[in-house]
C-alpha cells in the first residue's frame, strides 16, 4: 500500500506512436510522474479510467473491432483495385493493419474481452433480417 501505482494501456501499435493511452493512476508519486510527463512529452494523449470502464470499453474497442474486420478478411475474395469503393478499401486498410501484428496479441485480446461471438451473432441478425429490419 506503500507504493506508487498505476496500469498504463497503449491503445496503438508500437510502430504507430504516439497515440492514445488509457491510465489507472492508484497512487502516483515521484516515481511515476516523470515516466508520465515523459509520454505525454512524446505526444501521447493519457486519460484517466478505471479498470472496469477499461475492461468493458475493450470488450468493443479491440475484441470486438478486431473479430468484424478479421471475419470481412476471412469471407471476403480478392478482386481486381478498380472495384473497391471507400468503404471496401477502408475495410482492406484496416484488414492489413490487424493483421500486420502477432496472432498471439489478437488472441490473447479474444481470450480475456471475448467479441468474436458477438460478433458472429450480429451478422446472423443481419443474414436473417428482413427488408424492414
Amino acid at each position: 500500500p506503500d507504493r506508487e501505482r498505476a496500469s498504463l494501456h497503449p491503445l496503438f501499435a508500437p510502430e504507430r506512436a504516439p497515440g492514445n493511452v488509457a491510465l489507472v493512476a492508484d497512487a502516483v508519486g515521484p516515481t511515476l510522474s516523470p515516466l508520465l510527463d515523459a509520454l505525454r512529452a512524446a505526444g501521447n494523449e493519457l486519460f484517466e479510467t478505471t479498470p472496469a470502464e477499461h475492461d468493458e470499453a475493450m470488450s468493443t474497442i479491440q475484441a470486438k473491432s478486431h473479430a468484424a474486420v478479421l471475419a470481412w478478411a476471412l469471407a471476403g475474395d480478392d478482386v481486381r483495385e478498380e472495384f473497391h469503393t471507400p468503404v471496401s478499401a477502408g475495410l482492406r486498410d484496416l484488414a492489413a493493419t490487424v493483421t500486420d501484428g502477432e496472432a498471439r496479441v489478437y488472441a490473447d485480446i479474444q481470450d480475456a474481452f471475448g467479441g468474436a461471438d458477438a460478433v458472429a451473432d450480429a451478422a446472423r441478425e443481419i443474414a436473417d433480417a428482413d427488408d424492414e429490419a
